[in-house]
């Protein structure tokens, strides 16, 4: 793995956080937390139930901002994005010495959309445990009794169940090389995604995003050696296929590049999102029967999403099918459970019932 990695070509090593560091409440928090959760009042409360209403009752002000934070840096600006609240709440439950158990998220695509990058965005949940949980003899238990932390709430995503605490640190380092890609500090973002590297080193996501920052730096060969590796140990991983497409359709292997364009449609990834995420790409490209079987795909995976069938009214339409666009319309007005949604699915029906001229 490691051979992939040619650090002389992102210039000199930033100052990395250490992993306490990230957990690392100021004093005067520590405090504020101790005192409530100590409280003679709150006592008769379960642990782990006093720490989720600690968070209810503090991030009334919240702004849910896409930046990654350590726990300080959340309580010092007062935001942060998912893997920011979940330092944070791990923050508070070593203070309380609760167990926490990370679970991963997929969410509706969510993109950075700075100049030629698009991610799709990765959250996890916070499982906080009730540390006085006793079982009793000769009980079975699904699980121990617990609380999940959710801080976005939403039925428009898909669960991909426990992350380790190093796939998690990992999911850290990658998200600041992320930012770092996208405001062009790719020796930075390169150095980051290393740090990833060390944390979770077969992680595709991770082994992506290093081929992506080598292809930005022109350092092609490496990037394509990237793309390789990864897809030895994960060969249906669809970011990993995409993104090699992208190199190889850059230098012209027009073959090569179709092949993998092969793969990509034979591929098992199970994520519903980076199918929408491939079908957009299609439409955007004018590629609009493409689209539909990534859109189709989408919706095998999960029929109870509207995006699939939205995006698959679009292509339709554009294909000229009319009649079918307006059911996948009203499908994705039946799957969706949002007022915004609803109103410009109904919008786009009346437009399509309108007689022609």
């Amino acid at each position: 793995m490691f051979a992939l990695i040619d650090s002389s070509q992102f210039g000199p090593r930033p100052v990395m956080q250490e992993e306490a560091e990230l957990f690392l409440l100021p004093p005067e928090e520590q405090q504020r937390f101790l005192s409530f959760y100590e409280a003679p009042e709150n006592r008769q409360v379960p642990a782990h139930r006093r720490l989720y209403r600690y968070l209810e009752y503090s991030m009334d002000n919240f702004t849910y901002y896409g930046a990654t934070y350590t726990a300080s840096e959340v309580v010092q600006e007062g935001a942060g994005n998912c893997l920011s609240l979940a330092i944070l709440t791990t923050a508070y439950a070593n203070l309380a010495g609760i167990e926490v158990e990370y679970l991963g998220v997929t969410t509706n695509p969510v993109y950075l959309k700075r100049e030629k990058f698009g991610l799709i965005s990765n959250h996890v949940r916070t499982r906080l445990y009730d540390p006085n949980f006793q079982p009793e003899e000769g009980v079975l238990y699904a699980r121990r009794p617990s609380v999940v932390v959710d801080y976005f709430p939403t039925a428009n995503n898909w669960e991909k169940g426990a992350v380790s605490h190093a796939a998690f640190m990992g999911m850290y380092f990658r998200n600041l090389a992320a930012e770092a890609l996208t405001t062009e500090q790719l020796g930075r973002a390169g150095w980051l995604v290393t740090q990833a590297l060390e944390w979770d080193p077969h992680s595709g996501d991770n082994i992506n995003l290093l081929g992506v920052i080598y292809r930005n730096m022109g350092l092609q060969a490496l990037s394509e050696k990237s793309y390789q590796y990864g897809l030895e140990a994960d060969p249906d991983h669809l970011d990993l296929l995409s993104n090699y497409r992208l190199l190889l359709r850059r230098q012209g292997r027009a073959e090569e590049a179709e092949q993998l364009t092969r793969r990509i449609e034979q591929s098992r990834d199970p994520s519903p999102f980076r199918w929408l995420s491939l079908g957009d790409q299609s439409f955007e490209s004018g590629d609009y029967q493409r689209a539909l079987r990534y859109y189709d795909t989408a919706i095998e995976r999960a029929p109870y999403l509207h995006h699939g069938y939205a995006g698959k009214g679009k292509a339709l339409f554009k294909l000229g099918r009319k009649e079918e666009a307006k059911q996948a319309l009203a499908l994705a007005l039946q799957h969706t459970h949002e007022d915004e949604q609803e109103d410009l699915y109904r919008a786009k029906l009346a437009i399509l019932a309108e007689p022609e001229r």
